[in-house]
């Protein structure tokens, strides 16, 4: 009997010391991204746990915004969610479950260790594909059931708010009042889908709600919504619709003017309409991709997807798609300056337009041929193969069309001295610009009649157009349609300009100089790889800590068992007085020995508290002088003003130490400027600047590399060589923007990777500015776009390109990191993004460089207020 009762409490006692988590602690919606090694890319997956030991899971393509809206519909019986079962012993939690991932099943082990605290409560998984036996990470956050957590129900009230509060605007606006009241049903409809169940009603209801915000003119609203109806989608295993709300979410992006995600989203819809067999959407999305590259001036890759979009037009057979194609094509050629291939691709679209009678077609293909007859100044060429296309579009009666190349032919004119033919032509093209509600057209032979009058000697009529100019310029409304007056290639100037002062310095100097910086850099490198050694050592101070509070925790649970099992101890008495003593002396010394342990265990954590709390004060002091370091690697600005005249730099580093850093050097007749950005900020950003500078310096003095395509290509080849000495694999890097001045030549150098140039130049009546400029009546803002490649490791490695740019005098080129246009700021806590910083150089183009540096600085804690600093900011500015 007494080794039964033993046996019993035993029992009692090891299970209750490992039942340390139940299910219902478990229970709950959590999301992570899994992972292989250490890639920061992977497959979203949510995973529910129920208290009765089901499980579901799911890739999903966003974290759910919406969560008690989500959950309703994240259930069991779902059309795409299966039920497996878990089992959880102590912190480990395991279960099997099929994941699908592009239509096929795979079977995977998932094998978690809970992680939780007072804050937040994660599961930290090893998934194993049983199949290909590829092994993945998963860290998996509880984002469901939590406090505050927006509905849909809270965003139909928000909606609902929102009308009353616009209903005057709306009241003289009925398609706004429409759109108003079209968000309101649609919310009421979803509300009912989501309560029934309806995937699939569900995903159709906020992607109508997202499209009548985008319509409104509320992108991000759109895109928010866009992003909850592709997780639906995902659950409703509805392919067709998931690429639909693809390219919805990249047509949004593309309206605020962010290309990369716009492109990337719509390259996903076109995946999915490929897997689809849907060839015509597939083309679709190529075709909108190439638009959005032509909005943005990235001619090359607008040439790469056009003839990849003629490619499968060709193979369907689409001829009336392939020559519009191919007339973009020609467009591009035009602006590339690559005449040859432009006047052959014309030719074919005119040969076909001839064998078809396709009259517009052919009318497009001679205004286009006459624009590159322009541009390569053969003007008797251009002004017939204009007239040829003006006599076609008489005949179609296209008012619209005629004014454009009116327009152009009014530019041969003007370039001929035939000033009053061109007026003619200009007076003619503005009538039709008007009747047909064409506001570009119209501002466009406003501004040519205001030089025309002005060359002619009459202030009276010049002023009168300006003013009519400046006007509309400022009237004129953003739209999507690309008017064929844009249709003539970029032009740059190309005047004359004269370096204010000689930049010429004393070569033995800069090499002590440079000798010294590069001392100041090996110091900076030692310090920070002891700084790296010291984290290391505080990250396993701070681990220690959290297992001897775990440890504490399960000490404190035994006690508790201990003084439980006291009180049961009382009912073993009633079986035997000998029984009972054994039981209360064990009880007795068990709870002294915990007791002991418990005592020393705080003890033992209170040594280590102010250990970690003297090695963080150490830390903090060591990057403290390590900032000073660092700033060894920067150019003084003393030095900076001998080298260039005109100029500001603008730098706030995020933490104490950086990853931004600008750069210059000047050798011989060349001065070379730079602004960086290194892969992350603080310390790991602050090492690999060190790498940077160092790489740029030796590509300049030791390899005596000029040109500034070539220079980056030696630095990415040093710092890839320097990173590949570790045992693991690191891509870290820099995106950069370096210039290279020429002592009294009107021209500069440029390189970019993923940095790029602004320049705001002088107006002179000749450049071509498309709906998307930024400009005001004497300036305007050329951005001239980087490689889309950072200066490291990465997938793409191509070579480097050098860009050859006319500047004037006076004008002003920026370098900058992308610190300030990503700052979360102003009313609602958004970016301030690439246009807002656009119009800000503009703004203050015409003031005295230094003071353009408060006004900078100034405008960046406006817009911050009381957000944090998301990133290293670097500004960079040089007046020619």
């Amino acid at each position: 009997m007494k080794s039964l009762w033993i046996a019993i409490f035993s029992f009692w006692f090891v299970a209750n010391a490992f039942s340390q988590y139940e299910k219902k602690d478990l229970e709950g919606i959590y999301f992570g991204k899994m992972r292989t090694g250490q890639s920061s890319f992977g497959q979203n997956i949510i995973i529910r746990f129920y208290a009765n030991g089901d499980v579901i899971a799911d890739p999903i393509p966003e974290k759910p915004q919406y969560m008690d809206t989500f959950e309703k519909v994240f259930v069991p019986g779902s059309k795409n969610v299966e039920t497996s079962k878990y089992s959880l012993l102590g912190d480990r939690v395991q279960f099997e479950f099929y994941v699908l991932q592009k239509g096929i099943k795979a079977k995977f082990l998932f094998k978690g260790t809970l992680s939780f605290s007072d804050f937040s409560k994660a599961v930290v998984f090893e998934v194993h594909n049983l199949a290909t036996r590829q092994k993945f990470n998963l860290y998996a956050k509880k984002i469901w059931p939590e406090n505050n957590a927006p509905s849909i129900t809270d965003v139909a009230k928000a909606l609902d708010l929102k009308k009353k509060n616009t209903s005057q605007d709306t009241i003289n606006n009925p398609a706004k009042k429409k759109s108003v009241d079209n968000i309101e049903n649609f919310s009421k409809d979803l509300e009912k889908s989501i309560e029934k169940k309806d995937v699939s009603a569900a995903v159709k209801n906020m992607n109508q709600i997202g499209a009548e915000n985008f319509n409104q003119g509320n992108f991000e609203e759109a895109i928010d919504l866009f992003k909850e109806a592709l997780v639906l989608c995902d659950l409703d295993n509805n392919r067709g619709a998931k690429a639909t709300i693809y390219n919805n979410i990249g047509v949004s992006y593309d309206r605020m003017n962010i290309r990369k995600a716009a492109i990337e989203n719509i390259m996903q819809a076109k995946e999915i309409f490929d897997e689809l067999d849907d060839k015509v959407s597939s083309a679709r999305m190529l075709n909108q991709v190439a638009v959005i590259e032509k909005n943005h001036l990235n001619l090359e890759s607008e040439t790469k997807v056009l003839t990849e979009l003629m490619e499968m037009e060709e193979k369907r057979g689409d001829q009336s798609e392939l020559y519009k194609t191919m007339n973009n094509l020609s467009i591009n050629q035009a602006k590339t300056k690559d005449y040859e291939n432009g006047l052959f691709t014309i030719e074919k679209i005119e040969k076909a337009a001839l064998e078809l009678n396709d009259q517009k077609l052919l009318a497009k293909a001679y205004n286009n041929k006459g624009n590159i007859r322009f541009e390569q100044n053969q003007k008797e060429r251009a002004k017939s193969n204009y007239k040829k296309s003006l006599a076609i579009k008489e005949k179609l009666g296209d008012k619209r069309s005629q004014g454009v190349t009116l327009h152009n032919l009014g530019n041969v004119y003007y370039s001929s001295d035939e000033l009053d033919s061109a007026q003619v032509c200009y007076e003619k093209s503005l009538e039709y610009a008007i009747a047909s509600d064409d506001h570009k057209t119209a501002n466009a032979n406003y501004k040519a009649l205001a030089n025309l009058s002005a060359k002619k000697n009459n202030c009276t009529e010049s002023l009168d157009y300006h003013k009519l100019y400046t006007r509309l310029e400022h009237s004129l409304e953003v739209t999507d349609q690309l008017k064929q007056l844009y249709e003539e290639s970029e032009k740059y100037l190309s005047d004359q300009f004269k370096l204010n002062e000689s930049l010429s310095e004393d070569i033995e100097k800069l090499t002590q100089e440079s000798n010294q910086r590069l001392m100041s850099i090996n110091l900076l490198q030692e310090n920070i790889r002891s700084e790296r050694i010291k984290s290391k050592q505080e990250r396993l101070l701070q681990e220690n800590k959290m297992e001897l509070l775990s440890q504490e925790k399960v000490i404190l649970e035994k006690e508790n068992e201990v003084i439980a099992s006291e009180s049961e101890t009382k009912n073993y008495m009633l079986f035997g007085a000998g029984l009972s003593g054994i039981l209360v002396l064990s009880m007795l010394f068990l709870q002294i020995r915990h007791k002991n342990r418990a005592k020393k265990d705080k003890n033992k954590i209170n040594e280590q508290k102010e250990i970690i709390e003297e090695k963080n004060q150490e830390f903090v002091d060591s990057i403290t002088y390590a900032s000073r370091l660092q700033t060894a690697i920067l150019p003084p600005q003393k030095l900076v003003d001998q080298q260039i005249k005109e100029n500001f730099i603008l730098y706030k580093p995020k933490d104490i130490v950086a990853g931004d850093f600008y750069w210059t050097a000047v050798v011989g007749n060349y001065t070379y400027v730079a602004a960086a950005d290194c892969t992350g900020h603080g310390v790991p950003g602050a090492m690999v600047s060190v790498v940077c500078s160092n790489s740029l310096d030796r590509a300049v003095n030791e390899f005596g590399l000029r040109d500034t395509g070539e220079i980056l290509n030696k630095v990415r080849e040093l710092v890839v060589q320097t990173f590949e000495k570790s045992e693991e694999e690191v891509k870290d890097g820099m995106d950069i923007a370096l210039i290279r001045m020429e002592k009294n030549k009107e021209e500069i150098q440029y390189t970019g990777a993923n940095n790029s140039l602004v320049l705001i130049r002088h107006r002179g009546g000749g450049e071509s500015l498309s709906e998307r400029s930024i400009y005001s009546s004497t300036k305007y803002v050329d951005e001239i776009k980087a490689d889309k490649m950072p200066v490291g490791q990465y997938s793409k490695m191509d070579p480097f390109s050098t860009n050859s740019v006319k500047v004037k005098k006076g004008e002003i080129a920026y370098l900058f990191s992308d610190g300030f246009p990503d700052q979360f700021g102003g009313s609602k806590g958004k970016k301030l993004k690439m246009k807002a910083l656009k119009e800000l150089f503009l703004k203050i183009s015409s003031i005295q460089m230094k003071e353009q540096r408060t006004l900078l600085d100034t405008a960046f804690n406006k817009w911050k207020g009381e957000y944090e600093q998301v990133d290293d900011v670097c500004v960079v500015g040089v007046k020619f």
